[in-house]
């Protein structure tokens, strides 16, 4: 009766040390989650950011010398091909 009471014992222990490390798992996990969201949120906001700018430019590409016009044209060509 000993014996058994002890050896449930140190089931319940080891399943305890079992739960611990799944949680610090699952935490670990839920933190890289919220890591990558944070940042998709970041990236869309400065994708946004960017669309703005272009729109910008290109409303006052008309009175930009030759230069920075085509400079313009430049830097509206790479902000579509990264959107």
């Amino acid at each position: 009766m000993i014996l058994a009471a002890i050896q449930a014992f140190f089931e319940a222990l080891k399943s305890g040390f079992s739960y611990a490390e799944t949680a610090k798992e699952n935490q670990c996990e839920t933190e890289v989650l919220k890591e990558k969201r944070h940042q998709e949120k970041q990236n869309d906001k400065q994708e946004d950011l960017l669309i703005d700018m272009a729109k910008l430019l290109l409303k006052y590409q008309g009175v930009m010398t030759k230069t920075d016009r085509i400079r313009v044209n430049v830097y509206t060509k790479r902000i579509k091909g990264v959107n």
